[in-house]
């Protein structure tokens, strides 16, 4: 679980662009080809884990959450980020 106070965004993954935000469901994550980052986590605003999952070309379907806010988690093998996504 994660909460407010654990989580610290870093930009340590270069050139990351996560878009459209806010979204329908399916989201686009572009990488700099060095990031090395294949997987994801995605949290609610209570912290919970609710999806996790493989980065498929270059996209994310959400499509199965409810509408709301959640984080985001990348990590590679020397960082990691968060970012925050809505759904509508």
């Amino acid at each position: 679980d994660i909460n407010e106070n654990n989580i610290i965004q870093k930009n340590l993954i270069n050139n990351i662009n996560i878009f459209p935000n806010p979204s329908n469901g399916i989201i686009n994550i572009t990488l700099s080809d060095n990031s090395n980052i294949k997987k994801y986590n995605i949290y609610n605003v209570a912290g919970v884990l609710v999806k996790s999952g493989n980065i498929d070309n270059n996209q994310v379907d959400l499509t199965s959450l409810n509408k709301g806010i959640y984080m985001i988690k990348l990590d590679n093998t020397s960082s990691t980020e968060f970012h925050k996504l809505v759904l509508k």
